[in-house]
């Protein structure tokens, strides 16, 4: 009979610590979700985001409406964008919690390359 019980309590005591162990898990998965626009607010579509820091590097595309999204550890990361005739987009600190941060990247035009010749 003791071995019975002790058997239960055992099996309680590891289910309630797996539950806990995986709430946590949950708790720390973050989501990063955004827009990349120009200066006029229009959509900028196919620019590369990379979110990284020390331990984690995601990297994707912004989609057919400018959009992006991606999973992650909580913690803090810089953030480079980039996308053909605008300049590169740097955020050096952005912290990410638990849940969704929603964040709007706002790119500019690059000036021309070389030299523009009008006939």
């Amino acid at each position: 009979m003791k071995a019975a019980l002790k058997t239960i309590v055992l099996t309680i005591v590891a289910c309630n610590s797996l539950s806990f162990a995986i709430s946590q898990s949950v708790e720390r998965t973050s989501r990063v979700a955004g827009v990349v626009v120009d200066v006029n607010e229009a959509r900028v579509v196919g620019a590369s985001i990379r979110i990284e820091n020390s331990d984690v590097v995601k990297a994707v595309r912004s989609n057919d409406e400018g959009r992006f999204e991606v999973e992650m550890p909580a913690g803090t990361y810089q953030i480079t964008v980039t996308q053909n005739g605008f300049k590169k987009f740097y955020l050096p600190r952005f912290r990410v919690g638990a849940g969704t941060r929603e964040v709007k990247i706002p790119l500019e035009v690059a000036p021309p390359k070389m030299p523009v010749k009008v006939n």
